[in-house]
């Protein structure tokens, strides 16, 4: 008895409080133990506290062996039902879950990896708290991730204090409960001012570059328009209130400068369709829009995305396409009509199904048509907005059977060598930091020396200087962009290449003779490199300018 070990999977629920285990003990001693200690490969897979009652007791336990084929959910169904356990407590066995490190015989065990939401669901607790808890278990101290665990701090408390450094951990742990709080509140609203400065600074980005890519009049009317009109929606709180608000992604505009806007625009021929999306908190205003360009509301379509978000009076999970006329505009031809609602997943901050557009393409065929905001070019319309870049033309598109005729006639295509070009390096950087500012998951080497770096924050966000840094590369990409590609230059080293192995040769160097073999050939291989860099540089650096002697007054 003494010999038997917790398997992996049993570790992921804490242990009973003291207490608890002598009152396990005196029962078994009482009454017998009432449920046999279940092993799998010669480990306790469940009843690891029977097992210490036991000890304790110095009763010989009753042991059998696992015949199901889920270890990991029958560990999992007993303890969930059996315990009660913390919205925390159990965030922090999704966590152990989501990033397993652990080693457990596969073929018995099965695999414990699971993906956060699926980790989530198991454990019936929200995909934030699991994303909370996985930080604590990255960048929190041992003191504060077994404070979770036993139930004294909450997992979202326990995110904020992870940001501390080691030793701040551990003097906040040391406080009274009341104090700890208030201390990780403190910590949150520190960091929601952040994000506060980093969204300005991204919209301040997107402002910039749209202003040189967006004209201020249309060279041209369209008789089918469709826009996603940056609506501004009132919160309570313009720091905290924002967090998951449209200018966290992009710059708003108020109800009255985005018909303002139109008007400028001037975009609709007299008889004309207008497709309009519009949240439900701004319904009458996305009416009153279509009100004022002249269009009668006629119809909407319902975009259901399968995942409630958030709302002050019901949680939305969709949004409403509105659809407006005027002048003499055919309503589709009987039986072409698409169904009211369509149910598809939501992607990142604002992005909507191409089904949409698709469908407008198949209701108005060969027809001049225009997207205003927005983000993402398709073809076969003309586009409009500060995150489209240039319109390319007319939208007219040659017929499929010339398509082949018309390559051979224009050739191979041709190439401007004058463009400037960006590194690869430059672009990775580029394509990852916009990733993290449109929410989108990341990870990987990059990912840890962009936050070494200070790039991002919180381990999900950028920083302040990310924020600059997307625009300073934004710029890059534009310049060495012909609008379908961007011209990259694999083998072309830059500044921070330069700099990455001059920091890695020193940090070799200073460690002297106590390097692997792998390290010492390392050092060997930047050596030459460096030097040559460094001297590359001096060549180039320009002359000191001699000082003028000073002359007398």
């Amino acid at each position: 008895m003494s010999d038997l070990q917790p398997h992996p999977l049993a570790e992921l629920f804490p242990m009973l409080p003291e207490q608890e285990m002598r009152e396990l003990a005196d029962d078994i001693v009482t009454y017998g133990q009432r449920e046999p200690i279940v092993l799998l490969d010669g480990m306790v897979l469940d009843g690891r506290n029977r097992l210490a009652a036991c000890r304790f007791a110095d009763v010989e336990p009753v042991l059998v062996d696992f015949e199901g084929d889920d270890p990991l959910g029958f560990v999992l169904s007993l303890n969930l039902h059996r315990r009660h356990l913390s919205e925390s407590q159990r965030a922090m066995v999704a966590a152990r879950l989501v990033d397993w490190d652990r080693g457990i015989n596969q073929a018995t065990a099965g695999s414990a990896n699971l993906p956060t939401r699926e980790a989530a669901r198991r454990l019936s607790i929200s995909e934030r708290a699991v994303i909370a808890a996985k930080r604590i278990r990255d960048h929190g101290t041992p003191e504060l991730v077994e404070a979770i665990r036993d139930g004294r701090v909450s997992v979202h408390a326990g995110e904020a204090l992870s940001d501390l450094a080691v030793e701040a951990q551990r003097e906040v742990l040391a406080l009274e409960e009341k104090r700890i709080v208030a201390r990780a509140k403190e910590i949150r609203a520190a960091r929601q001012k952040l994000r506060h400065t980093v969204r300005l600074a991204h919209m301040d980005m997107v402002r910039e570059t749209g202003r040189a890519t967006s004209p201020g009049k249309l060279p041209r009317r369209y008789s089918v328009g469709y826009a996603d009109p940056p609506w501004k929606f009132g919160v309570h709180s313009e720091v905290t209130g924002r967090e998951k608000s449209a200018e966290n992604h992009y710059p708003t505009m108020t109800t009255d400068e985005i018909i303002a806007l139109f008007r400028e625009l001037d975009p609709f021929a007299d008889n004309a369709v207008f497709f309009c999306w519009a949240t439900n908190p701004m319904l009458l205003d996305g009416l009153r829009l279509l009100d004022a360009l002249g269009f009668t509301y006629v119809h909407h379509w319902i975009w259901d995305k399968e995942v409630a978000g958030t709302g002050y009076w019901g949680r939305d999970r969709h949004e409403i396409l509105l659809i407006g006329r005027r002048g003499d505009v055919a309503a589709p031809l009987p039986g072409s009509q698409p169904e009211t609602v369509h149910r598809e997943r939501k992607t990142r901050h604002s992005a909507k199904p191409d089904f949409y557009a698709e469908t407008i393409e198949r209701l108005f065929p060969g027809i001049a048509r225009l997207e205003l905001f927005c983000r993402s070019p398709r073809p076969g319309w003309d586009h409009w907005g500060f995150e489209a870049g240039p319109s390319e033309g007319p939208v007219d598109l040659p017929p499929a059977e010339k398509a082949g005729e018309i390559a051979e006639q224009s050739g191979p295509p041709a190439t401007d060598d004058a463009r400037p070009s960006v590194t690869a390096a430059d672009f990775a950087e580029f394509r990852m930091l916009g990733a993290i500012a449109d929410g989108i998951g990341v990870s990987g080497p990059l990912f840890e020396s962009l936050q070494e770096q200070g790039l991002i924050w919180a381990g999900k966000e950028l920083s302040v200087g990310g924020a600059k840094r997307l625009a300073e590369l934004g710029r890059l990409v534009d310049a060495a962009s012909d609008g379908d590609a961007v011209n990259v230059q694999p083998n072309k080293r830059g500044f921070k290449d330069a700099l990455s192995d001059w920091t890695e040769l020193n940090k070799l160097k200073a460690r002297g003779d106590d390097l692997t073999a792998d390290e010492a050939a390392r050092l060997a291989e930047l050596t030459p490199v460096v030097e040559a860099e460094l001297a590359a540089g001096a060549d180039k650096a320009p002359k000191p300018k001699r000082a003028r002697k000073a002359v007398p007054a």
